[in-house]
């Protein structure tokens, strides 16, 4: 059985995020705010923060009204142009926020987040978003109006609200949805090559025409058929029961009455409603596909179309609502906490387990307890990496500084700590992590590294490590290490993790404070308990905050303590600084702490 997965970064860290709303930002609810510079029928002019888009159908909204509802309920408007392109301002404007494109008898919404600069709004960004406020409504008249009012008026009158959806979820559903409608790998929403040309996603809208989509009980359908895997719902009595291990141990209480079915799942359900069990075989199905694809399973005829079956379990969740999850063989998955953990672990959580389920099948570990083809690194790394869990970089040179935990990186266990402020069991997710991200850059991006692993799974197919050590490692060395000899690989990989992590972060000095760590957040982010879990994770090394080389202009929480009492957490914080990032470099180089007020934020399970 593949370990439990515990969703690390700072909602770990500071053991209550996972499970935290978040707010912040000004404005007075209900009201109407005309954005600065923008006249009737205008574009804004403002030079504040701007947010810019395409609206269309297949063919561009043009001259439609474009108007942006905040979480407060300020709205700004402005018109699209010919293109259906427009521009709007959301300086002071708190996220989440809904866009809305109106023109005659079309109205099409999208969701924006704190950092969004680009969001399109079209028939599927609007029936995704339509269908996530139904899958929270408690009943039938709720679920209608979700599917069909206009939404400004539904949200307006409480009957949904959007603090729990984030981007990652928002986007990966998108994902879903428009892989099996036809779409390409992407990011429709947040798309800024978008354009109303009848190419790349455009033929996608044209292919599913506003008018022929409907949100309903069945989901998200066009003219074409449903665009989401097709779910039926089967009695517990009648599915396929659970095999007595691992679910003697997980999944273990009374479960749900109905299994949700697709092609590829079923999704038995503990402790949890019925939408958000459905929602997870969808789920589920997508990434199922996904990763036996990316590894090449769907070549072994032997494994088309075998049904995997997972458990979700809303009844457990670890210390501070973080998500877990387990894999066994190919087709044994389960996961645990999305009622109480954020929406962006579970799913990440998912995604995990089902890349070990798609390797352990490429590799031909098939059998719950069957032998291991692949050396745990890649395992585990392969799982934090694909799934996107891998937004920070290691400390390394802590790592091997540290005579309490001098083992080399591919051999890092769940005991293992990076620096003094790690939780034990984070050890492999810090360390593997890096190490697929400089294998990818290594091995010409997630793609090409993609296609390479899935020849090293070919190669090692039904021959275990304990009886045949070198398969791997010749494998290893030919596909992902440019054949370079496996043990010089490992002689040389601390100094390459090393300058891996050096060549892509910059140091941001410190004085006059103490300093924990900190969070790189979004321009425009407010400071809240899901802004700082979603934040980028910034570490302190050598006396330096150590900052991805991303450039661009970032708002930084440096984080001076953090507190627990219960099951709360208070985090302790200096003012939010904005720095920026260029050519390596920080801009201030370094931050003067002495004498500002420290803030505080506290957060709850």
């Amino acid at each position: 059985m593949n370990k439990t997965f515990r969703h690390a970064g700072l909602a770990l860290a500071l053991a209550c995020l996972a499970a935290c709303g978040g707010g912040g930002g000004g404005g007075t609810a209900g009201t109407t705010a005309t954005t600065p510079g923008t006249t009737a029928g205008g574009s804004s002019t403002s030079t504040g923060t701007p947010l810019s888009g395409v609206a269309a159908t297949g063919k561009a909204l043009a001259n439609a009204q474009i108007s942006l509802r905040d979480a407060a309920g300020v709205i700004r408007r402005t018109t699209s142009d010919s293109h259906g392109a427009f521009s709007l301002d959301m300086a002071g404007l708190q996220a989440p926020m809904v866009l809305e494109a109106q023109s005659g008898g079309t109205t099409l919404y999208a969701p924006v987040f704190a950092g969004d600069s680009h969001v399109n709004v079209n028939q599927l960004t609007n029936a995704q978003l339509r269908q996530w406020l139904r899958s929270r409504c408690a009943d039938d008249t709720c679920r209608a109006q979700a599917a069909t009012q206009q939404l400004y008026d539904f949200l307006a009158a409480g009957k949904g609200e959007l603090s729990a959806l984030t981007a990652d979820s928002f986007d990966s559903d998108l994902l879903a949805l428009t892989s099996t409608a036809g779409g390409s790998a992407g990011k429709l929403r947040t798309d800024n090559t978008f354009a109303a040309n009848g190419k790349g996603w455009d033929a996608l809208l044209d292919a599913h025409p506003y008018g022929a989509i409907t949100v309903d009980a069945n989901g998200i359908t066009s003219q074409a058929g449903l665009l989401q895997a097709a779910v039926s719902s089967v009695a517990l009595a009648a599915a396929p029961a659970l095999p007595a291990y691992p679910y003697d141990k997980l999944c273990r209480g009374t479960l749900n009455a109905t299994v949700y079915r697709t092609a590829n799942v079923d999704m038995y359900g503990q402790d949890i409603s019925a939408d958000q069990q459905r929602r997870a075989a969808l789920l589920a199905d997508y990434y199922l596909r996904m990763e036996r694809s990316r590894f090449e399973v769907l070549t072994d005829t032997g494994l088309t179309g075998q049904r995997a079956q997972y458990c979700v379990d809303g009844s457990v969740v670890n210390a501070g609502g973080s998500a877990s999850g387990g894999a066994v063989g190919a087709n044994l998955g389960y996961f645990s906490g999305p009622q109480a953990a954020g929406e962006d672990d579970w799913r990440q959580v998912l995604h995990h387990e089902t890349i070990h389920m798609a390797v352990n099948a490429a590799s031909g570990n098939t059998e719950a307890g069957g032998p291991r083809m692949v050396e745990k690194w890649l395992d585990e790394g392969l799982a934090v990496h694909f799934a996107g869990q891998d937004g920070r970089l290691s400390d390394v040179d802590g790592w091997f500084a540290d005579s309490d935990h001098s083992v080399h990186p591919m051999e890092v266990g769940l005991d293992g700590l990076i620096g003094k402020q790690r939780f034990g069991d984070l050890g492999y997710y810090e360390m593997f992590r890096l190490m697929l991200k400089q294998l990818e850059a290594a091995n010409a991006g997630p793609q090409e590294l993609g296609r390479r692993v899935a020849s090293v799974l070919r190669l090692v197919k039904g021959k275990p490590i304990a009886s045949n050590p070198g398969v791997f490692q010749t494998a290893a060395s030919q596909y992902l290490f440019g054949y370079t000899p496996y043990a010089t690989y490992r002689s040389n990989l601390p100094a390459t993790l090393r300058d891996y992590v050096a060549s892509h972060t910059v140091g941001l000095g410190l004085s006059g404070g103490t300093v924990l760590r900190g969070t790189l957040l979004a321009e425009g982010a407010a400071v809240s308990c899901s802004s700082l879990r979603k934040g980028e994770d910034v570490q302190l090394v050598g006396g330096k905050l150590l900052l991805p080389t991303v450039n661009g202009s970032y708002r930084l929480l440096v984080m001076q303590s953090v507190s627990k009492a219960g099951s709360q957490a208070t985090v302790s914080y200096y003012p939010l600084q904005t720095v920026s990032i260029s050519n390596g470099a920080a801009n201030p180089a370094t931050l003067a702490l002495a004498g500002q007020t420290v803030a505080s934020l506290s957060c709850s399970n």
